[in-house]
């Protein structure tokens, strides 16, 4: 859903959906104290309804930045139509979202000079995207589009009395590829890249999954995979991620290591390691529900 909302109730042949992430992000930084200097925290919940063909979800991600000094808390509400065609599926979705920004106006590490800053400030704004699954039978490909901030709704920081500046339109591009190497084997690569006012980024990479056991649709597997993120041009990290699927409950985590600190060149606040760390949790499921219930005349044929 964060990626796009279009992906909202896309969970197979499972009903639901629970995922939680966390990201602690630069904490081997000079001037950071061993602390992280950028935490995120976000959890979600979605459903598939009325036969896979509407999503509905619930998104909300919390950013904090400097130990407090700034936080970012947003709530998403998502919702999807699906176009099943055979084996193939196109996705619209839309996404209502909530901003609310809070900072500490006292911390010295402001310099405000005669502005007044307000300690907190809130706006409303909309997403949207589209996804296409294509299914080859070995190879399952994920190909959308999605747009951020649609409204730009303006967001201030001061007391002065200013409307503030709008929040500029993100926008998202994306392949991601699943192809059944063997019975045991998975290849996943992706490539992600995202557009923002004067702002590139972009990330690409593959992750590897050996199911231990033969058979079945479901499993015990271990995911390998290997990702690098550009900004601006720049190769900026290289993060190895490694996981397991069990069942229906997979854990990933993964360690970012930022090879360009610094664009400008030599920054003394930027000299260290940065320490950054992310870890991911997706249960998937439906209630199981034993015949006669599932029978469409059991009301009017009941079985003894």
């Amino acid at each position: 859903m964060f990626l796009n909302p279009a992906f909202t109730g896309q969970i197979g042949e499972d009903l639901f959906r629970l995922n939680a992430h966390a990201r602690n992000q630069w904490s081997g930084l000079s001037g950071a104290d061993g602390k992280f200097l950028y935490e995120t925290r976000s959890g979600g919940v979605d459903l598939s309804l009325m036969k896979r063909r509407f999503g509905v979800g619930l998104y909300i991600m919390q950013d904090v930045a400097g130990g407090g000094i700034f936080s970012t808390t947003q709530g998403n509400l998502s919702m999807s139509y699906s176009f099943i065609m055979g084996d193939n599926v196109l996705s619209f979705g839309g996404q209502g979202l909530y901003n609310l920004t809070q900072l500490n106006p006292n911390d010295p590490r402001w310099v405000t000079g005669s502005q007044f800053l307000e300690p907190s400030n809130s706006y409303f704004d909309f997403n949207a995207g589209v996804n296409f699954k294509w299914d080859l039978y070995y190879l399952t490909a994920d190909i959308g589009l999605a747009s951020n901030n649609l409204i730009q709704a303006p967001q201030r920081f001061s007391q002065s009395g200013t409307q503030g500046l709008q929040v500029p339109r993100s926008y998202k591009a994306y392949t991601l590829l699943d192809f059944d190497m063997t019975e045991r084997m998975k290849l996943l690569p992706g490539f992600y890249g995202s557009f923002q006012a004067v702002s590139t980024n972009f990330v690409m990479g593959t992750n590897f999954s050996y199911k231990l056991l033969k058979g079945g649709t479901y499993g015990n597997s271990i995911i390998m995979g290997v990702w690098f993120r550009t900004n601006d041009g720049n190769l900026e990290s290289v993060i190895p991620k490694f996981g397991m699927k069990m069942n229906k409950l997979q854990i990933m985590g993964s360690y970012d290591a930022n090879v360009s600190l610094s664009k400008a060149g030599s920054s003394k606040y930027l000299n260290g390691i940065t320490n950054t760390f992310e870890i991911s949790i997706i249960f998937t499921g439906k209630p199981k529900v034993t015949p006669p219930l599932l029978e469409d005349d059991f009301i009017l044929n009941p079985r003894y």
